[in-house]
């Protein structure tokens, strides 16, 4: 159903039963300004861009599937009349509400209008004068799928936060709090991935996206040589060494795309060692890689020592190779028992180990939670 409070004229989706052939008519009806029961039902043969809308003042949008259509077609129409400026293709309108307060800390506050649309939250403010820093006076813009979490504020306000440690408070009118609360909250818990903004979004490009990135001008950007010492492997060009690497990546020259079979079935989840960084001036590299699948028995991949010992060989500078691990030592050693575990030194030539004693993947969005809220603390609020 659309319902609209306008200034100057109501927008309702209306549905009147024929019962004495058992169906119903839906249509768009329009009252006119003399009274709510007056007014004139759009012709379902002309496209609703056809009439002139008014602007409003309170604009909701709820899909139905059996009128997907009709809802959609009407959206539209509102967001042609109602757009802010940056709003991409494909994204409509869903809620608007004027008269919202903004505030915002150390800064003060505005009045604008909140925009809800089927990709994000936007504020615009009505007199960007009004805030006391004119840096933080462009509209605020907060996606849907960076919502951390969205909570009541006081008796009239909202609380957004972002995985982007973004704290957002909006006070609204009190007759629509509970409202767009109740729809941000229903918007952030997305069911299918065909709900993703992604899927609704027309913006056509001038290029095939999968060009966007290229990783020669990637390693150029970067100042990376490629020389005698190291070269650039396709070998795994239909990813089918290892899916989460890039088509092409730079290891050392000696390496053969043979080792790197060999060495992708070594290395847990295919991710062998891959240059990933090199110093401008010295040419030390950073090599990021998974761990090795030794075990409790420490097995052992001659190509993947062959590659270690090549990084070192490749940097004429280079005195040794540090092998980094993240993970507190007492998780390495649980790996082994899992068939992982961590490189022997005493077989990994010129190679010097140490631990980061970083928690799994749990500790770490855990931790980040907590930093997340001491970053937003209030020394006023006795909940946080």
């Amino acid at each position: 159903i659309i319902t609209s409070h306008l200034s100057t004229l109501v927008f309702d989706v209306l549905s009147t039963e024929n019962q004495s052939k058992g169906q119903s008519y839906y249509g768009l009806f329009v009252p006119s300004r003399n009274g709510a029961n007056q007014g004139q039902w759009l012709n379902p043969d002309f496209p609703i861009s056809a009439y002139q809308l008014k602007e409003s003042g309170f604009v909701e949008f709820r899909e139905d599937d059996q009128y997907t259509a009709l809802m959609k077609a009407a959206a539209e129409t509102f967001t042609l009349s109602l757009t802010p400026d940056s709003l991409v293709e494909g994204e409509i309108i869903l809620k608007k509400k004027d008269h919202v307060t903004h505030l915002i800390s150390k800064v003060g506050k505005s009045l604008g209008t909140v925009f809800l649309t089927n990709y994000r939250v936007i504020f615009i403010p009505h007199d960007k004068s009004s805030y006391d820093d004119a840096a933080n006076a462009e509209e605020t813009s907060i996606p849907l799928s960076l919502i951390d979490e969205v909570s009541e504020y006081g008796q009239i306000g909202i609380q957004i936060a972002c995985k982007d440690w973004r704290d957002v408070i909006f006070g609204f009118p009190a007759d629509s709090r509970n409202l767009f609360f109740k729809e941000i909250k229903e918007k952030m818990a997305i069911q299918s991935t065909e709900k993703v903004f992604a899927f609704s979004s027309r913006e056509l490009f001038s290029m095939n996206a999968w060009d966007l990135f290229d990783p020669m001008s990637e390693y150029k950007r970067q100042g990376m040589t490629i020389n005698s010492n190291w070269r650039v492997t396709e070998a795994n060009n239909t990813y089918v060494l290892c899916p989460t690497y890039p088509r092409r990546f730079v290891v050392p020259s000696s390496v053969t795309d043979d080792d790197l079979v060999a060495i992708s079935k070594f290395r847990s989840k295919g991710r062998m060692p891959a240059v990933v960084w090199m110093h401008p001036h010295n040419s030390a590299t950073l090599t990021r890689c998974a761990q090795p699948r030794s075990g409790i028995t420490r097995s052992r991949c001659p190509q993947d020592e062959k590659l270690v010992s090549a990084i070192l060989q490749a940097n004429p500078n280079g005195q040794e190779v540090y092998v980094v691990d993240s993970r507190p030592v007492a998780n390495s050693i649980a790996n082994t028992f899992m068939g992982r575990g961590i490189e022997n030194t005493d077989t990994y030539k010129g190679t010097r180990f140490k631990f980061l004693g970083i928690g799994n993947i749990h500790v770490i969005r855990e931790s980040f939670k907590k930093l997340n809220v001491l970053c937003r603390f209030n020394k006023d609020d006795n909940q946080r």
